[in-house]
């Protein structure tokens, strides 16, 4: 004798509504959460220069400027983002003094999205391959002018390095540096606000992104106790 059972769960709308389980790969499972999102086409990817062209950090010069970030993804008004991972890699070129400084910053503004300023527009690539769709939020990088003025950004993650050259410059080897956000437990940024990407030092700092977020509609969450 066989049965069929339906099973039935609530869903996390406002007001809870009973949805059907589905199965997936024949069969029932519990996905990862962050999974079941980009399965769901929620997932997307924006990347930050391209094999050996990296962009130059510190507002196209070299000190960190809050208004000129290396990468900026804004999270508009009614939407969501949860930050997935995010990696930076710089090319550390020949320091010219001791106490020489390298940067690197990952943070957000809860209060508002970054304008477009003076910058390249990337083009968020949907973590499920086959979806072509436009991204429901916009991303900029290489800032060389201004966006939004003063943004106040909550820190996420930092990495710093000092140079002690102990003789002459030019003898300096290059070094490894570079920095990987992957929260175990990450924020929920709820829009509108943006996550923002800074690297750059005493002299100018080439280097790379690659960001993973989600991206969904805020009702998702906003009415959850």
């Amino acid at each position: 004798m066989s049965v069929d059972l339906l099973n039935l769960a609530k869903d996390y709308s406002a007001t809870p509504a009973e949805v059907e389980l589905k199965a997936l790969f024949a069969g029932l499972c519990v996905a990862d959460w962050r999974q079941a999102f980009i399965a769901r086409g929620f997932g997307w990817h924006v990347q930050v220069g391209a094999l050996t062209t990296p962009i130059t950090g510190g507002g196209d010069g070299t000190v960190l400027d809050l208004e000129q970030p290396e990468l900026a993804i804004n999270v508009p008004t009614g939407y969501t983002m949860v930050p997935l991972r995010i990696a930076v890699e710089c090319q550390v070129g020949v320091q010219t003094t001791d106490a020489h400084e390298n940067e690197i910053v990952i943070g957000f503004d809860r209060t508002q999205v970054q304008t477009a300023g003076t910058s390249t527009t990337e083009v968020p690539a949907n973590m499920r391959s086959d979806i072509t769709a436009a991204a429901p939020f916009t991303s900029y990088s290489a800032y060389t002018a201004d966006g939004v003025a003063a943004p106040v950004i909550t820190e996420l993650a930092r990495k710093a390095g000092q140079v002690d050259l102990q003789g002459t410059a030019a003898t300096l080897n290059v070094y490894q540096f570079d920095l990987l956000y992957e929260p175990l437990n990450p924020l929920f940024i709820v829009g509108p606000a943006h996550i923002a990407v800074y690297f750059g030092g005493n002299i100018a700092l080439p280097g790379f992104i690659q960001a993973s977020v989600l991206a969904f509609p805020s009702t998702l969450v906003t009415g959850l106790a």
